[in-house]
């Protein structure tokens, strides 16, 4: 039988870390109303293709806001876990399988959103090529 050094992990909340998340979180937050006002404010976007792309922003911002600021992740190595020290977990109480559901849910509407705003841009460049020269 093999044996194997004691592994230590710390589970304390890294300071460091916490105020890395909370520094990123706010020039996110501050970047990505920036690219919504940005996007809104360009009048020569198709307007479907404008919606799309608000829409990617602002799922952009609340993903950001939720792993920054409400969630916190601290990972655990070398063990493959980790808890959260957001505000999720502070006020509410809330689990880390959920605020993770939340998280994930966020990056498929994300995804979904690029989908969209791909397909919508092409439909767009085909439309323009298939008009007929007067």
């Amino acid at each position: 039988m093999e044996t194997y050094p004691e592994v230590i992990v710390d589970v304390n909340p890294p300071e460091r870390l916490l105020t890395f998340y909370r520094v990123h979180g706010v020039f996110a937050l501050l970047f990505n109303l920036l690219g919504v006002v940005l996007i809104n404010s360009n009048q020569r976007i198709v307007k479907l293709y404008r919606v799309f792309m608000i829409n990617m922003q602002v799922l952009s911002l609340i993903a950001d806001a939720q792993n920054t600021l409400l969630m916190q992740p601290v990972y655990l190595f070398p063990v493959v876990g980790g808890y959260t020290n957001g505000i999720w977990w502070h006020l509410f109480g809330m689990s880390s399988h959920f605020q993770m559901g939340i998280f994930i849910l966020l990056l498929y509407l994300q995804v979904a959103s690029i989908v969209c705003a791909i397909v919508t841009k092409y439909q767009i460049v085909a439309s323009i090529g298939n008009v007929e020269n007067l």
